[in-house]
């Protein structure tokens, strides 16, 4: 068999709904990507284990539940197990040369993502994607796996004309949608500040659109296209002031429900559009599956290649639970969802439930309160026992002897120590 290689691109903070959308003008927004995907499958309904990155990651390098760390002082703050290969380790096993480019938050940070990978690069500025169309092209008949990570959509740095928020970006941009939205909040008013945010968004989306495209034109001039498997997805989404906020870190749809875009030169039938429920914990066992390869048996997510119509076993849909912290989780099926946080105010420890019914709520704009009605009480019970079953692996794993006072001090410097405590909603 002819092992294929996989290109995984991994735009931080990418909504699903922006693949296929135009801007006002009737421009695309993501024309690469809407190419890649008349040649390949979207999946509509992928969603991922976290809303926010390192937990995210975990899940779509191990193809399981990230662990859930206890983020208090003295405590080692790891996401992946120590003691599992994950997929970068097992392809490298079975002759893949590994590459990863990560966004510097993940490069300057942890080595537990970078495990198992031959090359590793922290790709920063405006062209990021040169260096992996320079290691594209430097392939020969060597299988390869790369991941290529960037965190450019939190933050609105390209200038928009047209709009005299968005005219001329300057220094502020760089802190993120958030505090970046406050300052035109302050310079051009809340509605004009509310109706920038997408424009804003948009622009982003588009240039990372354009790295991709020069990422497959790579794969074309090195003459890989047809030995490539080419996955367009994200760890998460972001909100776009759905519910007051422009950040993540929340789990709400818009957190979680990320693109999903697969292209591979065997596909029998381009241009499909997939509406079953996937997660991003299955992509490594789908691509393990791909390779010929099986996933240990403590991999919680499962092969989709049958979906693709390229074999393998059948796969059945589950309900997706997803985690920010000890204290923030969630349990979505089709129709319900269950999620759980802490107030600023409560007590350590303390969360409070609400529950959505996504059939008349979709947005999530009206919350149930407890005491739950069925059908949404029946989810609290299985919350819990998939909560017990995490906290329960996470504090039997093995540490991986990273310092949990320089981990802590690197979230904080990344403003994403609230999150991980749960002492604070999104980043």
């Amino acid at each position: 068999m002819n092992l294929p290689s996989f290109l995984v691109i991994v735009p931080d903070t990418f909504r699903a709904d922006r693949i296929g959308a135009r801007t006002p003008t009737g421009a695309p927004v993501t024309p690469n990507i809407d190419a890649l995907a008349a040649r390949g499958v979207t999946f509509t309904q992928a969603y991922s284990q976290s809303g926010w990155t390192m937990p995210a990651l975990a899940s779509l390098l191990s193809g399981r539940f990230p662990l859930a760390p206890e983020a208090a002082d003295g405590h080692p703050l790891d996401f992946l197990r120590t003691d599992l290969q994950d997929l970068p380790e097992l392809l490298q096993a079975a002759g893949y040369h590994t590459a990863a480019f990560w966004s510097p938050f993940i490069g300057d940070g942890p080595k537990e993502f970078s495990r198992g990978f031959d090359h590793v690069a922290v790709e920063r500025g405006d062209d990021f994607a040169e260096g992996v169309v320079a290691w594209l092209r430097e392939q020969d008949q060597r299988p390869f796996f790369a991941l290529v990570h960037n965190s450019d959509l939190q933050f609105p740095v390209v200038a928009v004309p047209e709009n005299p928020l968005l005219a001329h970006p300057g220094p502020m941009t760089a802190q993120g949608l958030e505090p970046t939205f406050q300052t035109w909040v302050a310079s051009g008013g809340f509605e004009a500040s509310r109706m920038a945010a997408p424009v804003a968004y948009n622009a982003v989306v588009t240039r990372y659109d354009a790295a991709i495209g020069e990422m497959v034109h790579a794969l074309d001039d090195a003459g890989l296209r047809d030995d490539t498997t080419i996955v367009v997805t994200s760890n998460h989404g972001i909100e776009l002031g759905e519910h007051g906020h422009y950040k993540h870190g929340n789990l709400y749809d818009y957190d979680i429900h990320v693109p999903l875009v697969i292209v591979d030169p065997k596909m029998p039938a381009p241009g499909t559009r997939i509406s079953t429920v996937v997660q991003v914990m299955d992509i490594a066992p789908t691509l393990l599956d791909r390779a010929g390869r099986r996933a240990g048996e403590e991999v919680t997510g499962q092969s989709f290649l049958s979906l693709l119509g390229l074999g393998g076993l059948p796969y059945a849909a589950r309900d997706v639970f997803s985690i920010c912290s000890r204290t923030t989780m969630s349990l979505r099926t089709p129709t319900l969802k269950l999620s759980r946080s802490a107030p600023k105010d409560a007590p350590d420890g303390t969360s409070v439930s609400v529950g959505f019914d996504l059939r008349s709520d979709p947005q999530e704009m009206r919350p149930v309160q407890q005491p739950f009605h069925e059908p949404i009480a029946a989810l609290v019970p299985r919350l819990d026992a998939w909560w017990a079953e995490r906290k329960a692996e996470t504090d039997s794993a093995r540490p991986s002897g990273a310092s949990p006072e320089a981990m802590k001090k690197f979230l904080q410097d990344n403003g994403y120590w609230g999150v991980a405590s749960g002492t604070a909603a999104g980043k």
